[in-house]
């Protein structure tokens, strides 16, 4: 099935990044937060709140919950993996690519009610 895609497709990457060894640590690849194949047993996970991932996704520093244990910490947001931060104990790091981020402060007035209409079923 690979051979016969292969053909007809352009392969821009196979595979997914593990990660970049920096000193003594192993620092986690952006694409192993987004894989579909992640073990997500494998990290810890903190859920954000929509202005949380908002934040996140601006590569603003975000306080994780008090109880996250230290280390690499996939946050998500719906339970949709966003990527990785390194909890530090009295702060986190945001792992997030700088050349991905979100670069305008505007944050959309109504979209928190639409989100919240369409999980109770209400019209939109």
């Amino acid at each position: 099935m690979y051979d016969k895609a292969a053909k007809s497709l352009k392969i821009l990457s196979a595979g997914v990044p593990l990660g970049e060894v920096k000193g003594k640590d192993i620092i986690p690849d952006h694409a192993l937060a987004l894989s579909t194949c992640l073990d997500t047993a494998a990290f810890a996970t903190a859920e954000l709140d929509y202005d949380q991932a908002l934040s996140y996704l601006r590569k603003e520093a975000v306080a994780l919950p008090a109880d996250t244990p230290r280390g690499y910490v996939i946050v998500t947001y719906k339970g949709v993996p966003l990527g990785f931060e390194k909890n530090i104990g009295n702060r986190a790091n945001n792992l997030y690519p700088a050349e991905w981020k979100i670069k305008s402060p505007h944050t959309p007035e109504g979209l928190n009610e639409v989100i919240r209409k369409r999980q109770t079923g209400l019209p939109l």
